[in-house]
């Protein structure tokens, strides 16, 4: 997911099994869920780390989120996710 403080957000999801690349414009709502608040990407924007990569195909990782079982269900073996701040950050959403 792309967060962008003026157009929101751009949701990409590639299907290694298809092929097929996803695209979706979310509005902002999600982010004030608790779903969205258990995911990694929400870790990154507390934390002052600038990347995140969990190899799921080992098993449990640390640390360790809920979206990350249904992301092994569906075939997943990597999570990848990169904090880029637009102009100053304080990192708040």
């Amino acid at each position: 997911m792309l967060l962008h403080p003026i157009t929101g957000a751009l949701e990409v999801v590639w299907d290694a099994g298809t092929d097929l690349v996803r695209h979706s414009d979310p509005t902002r709502r999600p982010l004030k869920s608790q779903e969205f608040r258990d995911a990694p990407f929400f870790h990154l924007i507390l934390s002052t780390e600038p990347w995140l990569r969990a190899r799921l195909e080992k098993g449990t990782v640390e640390p360790e989120f809920p979206i990350y079982q249904r992301f092994r269900k569906d075939g997943a073996t990597d999570y990848l996710a990169y904090f880029y701040s637009y102009g100053k950050s304080n990192r708040t959403v």
